[in-house]
């Protein structure tokens, strides 16, 4: 509708588009890169402590609540930990990037199954991919056995 009743504001928003496009590429580029490497030329101190102060301005600034501020200094303290405790990197961002669907799905599939969890293993292929899920799960531990066997 807005094409049909309105295409002159849809026409000056192409050329608006446009005349962006035509400007990011002209002083995009070149503008850019060298903002950046001056800014990357700061002592890494500052560069640390403006890199802090903007992700705390941006914590606060989504709800306006402080505790959006504690929660990000927790989970800024847990990831330092596990970086210096060597978790790799992979795994964790996984799990929070697809944990909340896969608990969503869960529910899903406890609800349709009744509440009964042992409706998730009922078909012969979910009893497939929960075995293969297991052994790459168990084969690391499996390899040590084996490994401390042939050792003795």
């Amino acid at each position: 509708m807005l094409f049909r009743d309105n295409p002159d504001i849809v026409f000056g928003f192409m050329w608006q588009f446009l005349f962006a496009a035509v400007l990011l590429v002209a002083l995009g580029g070149s503008l850019a890169t060298n903002s950046f490497a001056q800014v990357l030329k700061l002592p890494r101190p500052l560069l640390g402590a403006i890199i802090i102060a903007l992700v705390f301005v941006g914590v606060y600034s989504i709800n306006g609540r402080m505790f959006d501020v504690y929660l990000m200094l927790g989970f800024g303290m847990i990831g330092y930990f596990m970086d210096k405790l060597k978790f790799p990197l992979p795994p964790v961002v996984l799990g929070l990037i697809l944990g909340g669907f896969a608990e969503q799905n869960l529910r899903l599939a406890l609800r349709i199954g009744g509440g009964d969890a042992m409706a998730l293993a009922a078909s012969n292929t979910s009893k497939i991919i929960i075995l293969l899920t297991l052994g790459v799960i168990l084969m690391p531990v499996i390899s040590r056995l084996l490994q401390r066997r042939k050792g003795r």
